[in-house]
């Protein structure tokens, strides 16, 4: 008799038809608040890269996109936030920052001198490798 480890969050309807099948014997725990929030972004990394990246509208997409959104709606709710919430802060951030429809990746910044770009840089290596 095998035994696997998914070691990963699932959905409630997918763990009771495990409990419900004879053929399982599944093992688990109701997490924590602070495990369940960390289990919920792992969930969205998950997701994110289930998404398979084409030129086309198709139903995986859709089905992953919708994956996504459900993980990120569960994180908003036990953050204690309201669509709304999210919605009104995704503005404020989309009116000081813009959205992404220029679609521009940035490479590289070369900075004069130090000032506090630098400094947050610095402080993010794991983010932005500093090369000269």
């Amino acid at each position: 008799m095998p035994t696997f480890y998914l070691r990963k969050l699932v959905r409630d309807q997918v763990l009771q038809r495990c409990l419900d099948d004879p053929q399982f014997t599944t093992d688990y725990v109701v997490l924590e608040p602070r495990d369940f929030k960390a289990s919920l972004v792992a969930k969205i990394h998950e997701e994110t890269d289930e998404i398979p990246v084409i030129d086309e509208k198709d139903d995986e997409v859709l089905g992953e996109l919708a994956d996504v959104q459900e993980a990120l709606d569960a994180l908003v709710k036990v953050y204690g936030y309201s669509k709304q919430d999210i919605i009104t802060a995704q503005a404020k951030k989309t009116a000081k920052n813009g959205a992404f429809e220029k679609r521009a990746f940035v490479t590289s910044f070369t900075i004069e001198g130090e000032n506090e770009w630098t400094d947050y840089f610095r402080k993010n290596p794991d983010k932005y490798e500093e090369v000269a």
